[in-house]
This record gives C-alpha cells, structure tokens and sequence, in this order.
C-alpha cells in the first residue's frame, strides 16, 4: 500500500518505522471493530486475525453508512487487499497488504480485547519480546498475566482459539 505520509518520514527519519500506524487508522474503522467484535453472536477470531476473507465483487462495491460489511470496510481503509481470485467461486480473497498494515491492525483489535491504550499494548508487546530473547520465563509470563488479566470476563471466548489469536497479536 502505498501511503505517502509513510514514505515522506521514512525519508525524512532516515528509518523503516510504522507509520502507518500514525497515518492510516481512521477512527471510525476502530469504532466498527469495537461494535463488531462485542456482538456475541459474531464473537470469533476471525475478527483477530482476518487474513482470508472471501467475497464477492458486488459487496466490495457497497458504500451505504451502517450496512458496509467489516472485511469491506477494512477493504476501502486499506487494511485489506485482494490477495488472489477464485474464479470456481467467484470471490476475491482478502488479505493484508504488508506488515505494516497487519501490525498496525493487530494492536488495534489488542487494544479493544485487553482494553488497553495503544502505548499500553506497544509496551506489553516490547517487554514480551525482550523477554523471549532474554529467556526470561518469569518476565513472560509476568507480561502475559498483564495482557489476560485486562481482557473483561464478558469478552472471553470459551475456545483455545482465542487466546491464541490474543498471542499472535500481541507477538505481532
């Protein structure tokens, strides 16, 4: 994806750094997400980790305020991309179009699971890393008690899936 705010500080900073993060996240996606993830009838971890949303042409053109599709409306904002075609079931699949993207959107969904603030989340995710490198089990498990600890009883998913797809994004 190109994002020339993204590009503008790589080349001003001299550095590769997450600017889309800064650039790219309209606030009113992170609001659907939030709607979306806390209906307990759509509670999965698709939302999580959406790396292969399959959909038809017709719904990627939908524009109407309120009835625009998660995965279409990730797909307008730039979160998702048409990754490959399935022409057998007339569907695009949708993925995420870099890294970049898909850590930016991972620590959103962190912050509304964990309900954390996204310096809360950054932190957490640096200390578990730095953990894992030192080897310091004590200090991951420390970490992960934080992150576990924030996600509120109502939002638990009574499947393994879920706490894996909490890792996965908190690893990033």
């Amino acid at each position: 994806v190109y994002n020339p705010f993204s590009v503008l500080h790589a080349l001003s900073q001299q550095a590769f750094k997450n600017f889309w993060f800064q650039s790219g996240t309209p606030n009113f996606l992170i609001k659907e997400l939030d709607k979306e993830y806390r209906k307990e009838e759509r509670r999965n971890v698709e939302l999580v980790n959406p790396s292969h949303y399959e959909i038809s042409e017709d719904a990627l053109g939908i524009f109407e305020i309120g009835a625009t599709p998660l995965p279409v409306l990730m797909f307008q904002t730039g979160y998702l991309t048409i990754t490959s075609y399935l022409p057998e079931k007339n569907l695009f699949v949708l993925g995420y179009p870099n890294f970049e993207v898909k850590t930016s959107f991972q620590q959103h969904i962190l912050t509304i699971l964990a309900h954390l603030d996204i310096v809360n989340i950054k932190t957490i995710s640096s200390n578990l890393l730095y953990a894992l490198n030192k080897k310091d089990i004590p200090e991951i498990i420390s970490q992960l008690k934080q992150l576990f600890t924030r996600v509120p009883y109502q939002l638990h998913v009574k499947e393994e899936k879920f706490y894996h797809a909490l890792l996965q994004v908190a690893f990033g």
